[in-house]
């Protein structure tokens, strides 16, 4: 996945409720449900249309502590799993 890639949330119908702790996106159309825990919200949230993959990456890396390297692999899987569910596009 490529580091500039800005990815967005795609309009309703998608739905997103969030939890305390956790949430999850549903698309009726597609009959897709994904459980988000709060990485997966965070990630959620930064998805944008105005947010690289890098600098989510480096978001979340500075919010726990750890390299931007670290996480990267994490997010781009991530991002790839809401990519394939057809939630989020990416520009």
């Amino acid at each position: 996945m490529d580091p500039q890639a800005r990815p967005f949330r795609k309009p309703l119908p998608v739905h997103h409720v969030p939890d305390a702790d956790s949430g999850y996106v549903f698309d009726p159309a597609q009959q897709t449900l994904v459980g988000l825990n709060p990485v997966g919200e965070g990630i959620w949230e930064l998805c944008n249309g105005e947010t690289t993959v890098a600098e989510i990456a480096g978001e979340l890396a500075d919010h726990f502590g750890r390299t931007p390297a670290e996480v990267i692999g994490d997010v781009t899987a991530f991002l790839a799993d809401l990519a394939r569910h057809q939630l989020i596009e990416l520009r």
